[in-house]
């Protein structure tokens, strides 16, 4: 009968504590806001390179707004860090 009644209470506290999160927000923690990935040749990026340098691809990191975030020589790269700096990355063309 104790561990009922010390059952309901736990089951009581749980659904308080889901409903403060969907109230408050809480739960949408986990949407990341947009970067876009996009591969970019050398002519595109001319006035931002130094003469010297490689031939690329590069891959340019855009926020949801278009504002430019960073620039990488390897797709691979810019999604590991659009990820790491809490952005859902996708690939555009």
């Amino acid at each position: 009968m104790k561990d009922e009644k010390n059952n309901k209470s736990n089951l009581a506290i749980q659904d308080e504590a889901e409903a403060q999160t969907t109230e408050t927000g809480a739960d949408q923690k986990s949407i990341r806001p947009i970067a876009y990935v996009r591969p970019v040749s050398k002519e595109e990026l001319a006035e931002q390179l130094p003469d010297d340098a490689p031939e690329g691809p590069y891959f340019a990191v855009h926020d949801e707004e278009g504002r430019p975030l960073a620039l990488f020589t390897d797709q691979e790269t810019a999604f590991v860090a659009a990820k790491v700096h809490q952005y859902s990355p996708v690939h555009v063309h």
